[in-house]
């Protein structure tokens, strides 16, 4: 009998009572994971360190062992002072398409739900699922596994432990996507992002779930653009939802009418908001913040009453106080967060002074606000 106690991948390195090291540990469980796969014909799709990995099960016996020394090999200094008292950890690097460059790590390991999937999907008619411990799932179609190729996986994933599910198309099939979550009642972050030329519609409405779910502990959803997060409140708005994040609010024009729809929405609200507004824009990109507010626009944010605070993300001083009338439209704003507001690559005497001159200037622009906050960080 092996000494697998709650982390397969944690051995103490002075503990002469085991004659067998971490590694031969872990070769044997990398074997019976071999094993295993080679019941069922198909692929393997394993679930692990935030993503869904197709492999075939000869990859398996390529998995890779490293130690947690060769990964931290500059804190030598250090374990040479804890002494017996050190730990030792060993982890899998699995390389993707025989390629070292592609690979991924998986450590850390409490339990793995190993089973062998039968189903009607022309895509995936038989595999093996290896899921293990993850708190943060990513679905991103590849070439290996498409939308349809996910639709069929996720039914079958159990990931008890998963809070944030970060999800990159909105192609999954809504049933499927409906039943996973709906297994999942710990999801609190639910973020709906896309690729910056993906080519999806602004304007198309589309359904992310059927039925629609409630999650009891979901409190944040997040999304790239207003359309994408009236999406996701048409999907998994629940009662305990405070926090609705939107990227890039003032990019384009088409990201002002995404902006317009979802506060739209948001204003039907009755629960207290914080609204985030992230704007990050790529370089070669017109700034968000220069995009000028219009009457329609006014009389919406007139009408968002719940929003009672606004954090504001990646800008500039400039940028940033150029959003300072539209956030003086909203009603009820109590706080605002400026948070990581760019300076340059050391803080100077002059880029306190912008400070000083911004929070004076905010004070006056929103008389309202009873706590205001700035944060700085470097490019």
């Amino acid at each position: 009998m092996f000494p697998w106690t709650d982390n397969l991948f944690k051995v103490h390195i002075f503990d002469n009572q085991l004659p067998y090291s971490s590694r031969s540990l872990l070769t044997t469980f990398r074997d019976v994971l071999s094993v295993l796969a080679h019941r069922t014909p198909g692929p393997v799709i394993v679930v692990a360190e935030k993503f869904i990995h197709k492999l075939q099960p000869k990859d398996i016996l390529h998995w890779q062992l490293r130690d947690w020394e060769e990964a931290y090999g500059r804190l030598g200094r250090y374990r040479s002072k804890i002494g017996f008292s050190a730990k030792k950890y060993s982890y899998f690097s699995i390389p993707l398409r025989g390629h070292p460059s592609n690979s991924f790590q998986l450590g850390h390991i409490h339990t793995v739900n190993v089973r062998s999937i039968r189903t009607q999907s022309e895509t995936l008619s038989h595999f093996t699922l290896m899921a293990f411990p993850t708190s943060i799932l990513r679905l991103a179609p590849t070439e290996a596994l498409p939308a349809a190729a996910l639709s069929t996986i996720l039914p079958h994933i159990i990931a008890p432990y998963l809070r944030l599910l970060n999800f990159f198309t909105d192609a999954i099939d809504p049933a499927a996507l409906s039943e996973f979550v709906g297994r999942h009642k710990g999801i609190t972050d639910i973020r709906f992002n896309r690729d910056a030329d993906d080519g999806w519609s602004f304007t198309k409405a589309k359904i992310l779930c059927r039925p629609p779910i409630i999650l009891p502990r979901l409190t944040t959803l997040e999304a790239s653009d207003g359309f994408r997060l009236v999406d996701l409140l048409d999907a998994f708005d629940s009662p305990s939802v405070s926090t609705l994040g939107i990227s890039s609010p003032r990019q384009t024009a088409a990201h002002i009418v995404g902006l317009k729809l979802a506060l739209r929405r948001i204003s039907l609200r009755a629960r207290p908001t914080t609204l985030v507004l992230s704007l990050y824009v790529v370089q070669w990109r017109r700034r968000a913040a220069t995009i000028p507010i219009d009457e329609e626009e006014q009389t919406i944010v007139g009408t968002a009453y719940c929003i009672e605070c606004v954090r504001l993300l990646n800008s500039t001083f400039h940028e940033a106080r150029r959003l300072l009338p539209w956030l003086a439209m909203l009603p009820a704003l109590r706080r605002v967060e400026f948070g990581s507001v760019i300076h340059g690559s050391s803080w100077t005497a002059d880029d306190q002074t912008q400070l000083d001159d911004f929070v004076r200037d905010a004070q006056a622009a929103l008389p309202s606000v009873i706590e205001l906050d700035v944060e700085r960080r470097r490019p």
